[in-house]
């Protein structure tokens, strides 16, 4: 059962992301695969913060690992809504169809 949730969760981060991609005319497998790996590599932060202040010399009780995995997942998810939104805002100023100017002429010209 967790593999197939594993996929279903793989397959709605890359289908947003291609989606997107195929919205303004972009690679969309490559911002697919993009999209997925940014979120597991965001995911991660978390456990890489707790090695790192290991490291340093700072103490944590052996439960401490799995609840870093528990926080990479909601790091994860804002981190790639984020990422989302800042590919959305590129797009749209490389995208001259969708700027406001014209939107204003084409109201005012029907």
């Amino acid at each position: 059962m967790l593999k197939i949730s594993f996929f279903v969760f793989v397959y709605l981060i890359g289908r947003q992301f291609y989606q997107l991609a195929n919205q303004y005319g972009r690679n969309k497998l490559g911002f697919a695969i993009i999209g997925v790996l940014f979120y597991y590599l965001s995911s991660i932060l978390p456990f890489l913060l707790f090695l790192m202040l290991e490291s340093l010399g700072w103490r944590f009780p052996p439960s401490a690992m799995p609840i870093s995995y528990i926080i990479g997942i909601p790091v994860g998810l804002l981190s790639i809504w984020l990422f989302y939104i800042l590919i959305q805002k590129k797009f749209e100023q490389g995208n001259p169809q969708n700027s406001s100017d014209d939107l204003l002429d084409d109201s005012i010209n029907h």
